[in-house]
């Protein structure tokens, strides 16, 4: 059971805390590094906060480690700074509202999702 107030992630119908995936990842190299400071320093733009930031940063990187091939929408380009898809907004996302706000920190696969690029 993780400290009160440890982050916690369910993934794959378990809890998953910051010391789950640390006893799961591989040795890091510079561009593991790179990956993980770009990506935290996004989510924080994005409006988290760091210790979140860096705790999901953390686990995609695990993710990328395991090769899942599910993506956060936080990734995305098409996230809007209000939450919401632009892509649904625009009507192209088929059986979605045009108002979706979705999970953002939800690993999941979607077909509209393209990478944000630095």
């Amino acid at each position: 059971m993780p400290a009160v107030g440890a982050r916690v992630q369910v993934v794959n119908g378990y809890a998953m805390n910051q010391a789950d995936i640390n006893r799961q990842m591989l040795p890091w190299g510079d561009k593991e590094i790179s990956r993980f400071l770009y990506r935290a320093g996004l989510f924080q733009r994005r409006g988290w906060l760091e210790s979140k930031a860096e705790f999901m940063a953390d686990r995609l990187a695990l993710r990328d480690q395991e090769r899942d091939d599910r993506r956060i929408c936080l990734e995305c380009q098409h996230i809007q700074r209000s939450g919401g898809c632009f892509i649904a907004a625009q009507g192209r996302m088929p059986n979605a509202s045009k108002r979706m706000q979705p999970v953002t920190d939800l690993l999941q696969r979607c077909e509209s999702f393209e990478w944000q690029k630095p």
